[in-house]
């Protein structure tokens, strides 16, 4: 049947859940901590939710593992800046070689309209205001949306590059190691994305005649 996915923080692991877990190969675990317990659970398969700052070396620990890492609590959406929510959940991630990220939509509060949120402390943390006939998007939303598609475009390079090498297709190999490398130059921290993804667009039209492939 489909795998049962059970979240538990790194404070509730016990040891009889894990020996559970070890005998049922249908298990697969959500974890959330800024601990290594995890990296001890007996399980086929685990998706851990790290939270605050991005860890550079944590990814390749986790991922050591056979298991995903994304990112939760970093930046929540509160900011009214889609710059700021572009990069963070973008090329950021994505250089940090995080698989992901989580984020809440209508977080729990008295009334998620409310800016002032019940401590009165910081905004709220909403990224969509719902309403009856559908959701209101924020700016944030919309530094979101981008950061996403941003990540599409790099992504897809490499796909066509490894489908060059597996055909070892030289000039589309030449093409997208070009591609790569220069997204790699890139200083993503401060350059202008739009002209990111025209240049990543430019190298990937190229790579797809280059394999032959048909361009709309």
């Amino acid at each position: 049947g489909d795998p049962v996915i059970y979240p538990i923080t790194t404070l509730v692991i016990m040891d009889a859940f894990a020996e559970k877990m070890s005998s049922n190969g249908d298990f697969k675990v959500m974890t959330y901590g800024s601990g290594d317990e995890h990296f001890f659970l007996p399980s086929v398969e685990i998706l851990h939710a790290q939270p605050y700052a991005l860890d550079d070396y944590l990814a390749e620990k986790v991922h050591a593992m056979n298991a995903k890492l994304i990112s939760c609590g970093y930046l929540f959406a509160g900011p009214d800046n889609p710059d700021l929510m572009r990069r963070t959940f973008g090329v950021d991630l994505y250089r940090k070689n995080y698989d992901g990220f989580f984020m809440p939509a209508y977080p729990a509060a008295a009334n998620c309209w409310d800016e002032r949120r019940q401590t009165g402390l910081y905004r709220n943390q909403t990224l969509c205001y719902p309403t009856q006939t559908g959701p209101i998007n924020t700016l944030a939303y919309a530094g979101v949306r981008e950061a996403i598609d941003d990540v599409r475009y790099i992504t897809l390079v490499r796909m066509l590059l490894d489908e060059a090498y597996k055909i070892k297709n030289w000039d589309a190999i030449y093409a997208g190691k070009k591609a790569v490398s220069v997204f790699e130059l890139f200083d993503t921290t401060s350059m202008d994305l739009d002209l990111m993804r025209m240049e990543l667009a430019d190298h990937i039209v190229t790579i797809m005649k280059r394999l032959g492939k048909d361009i709309d």
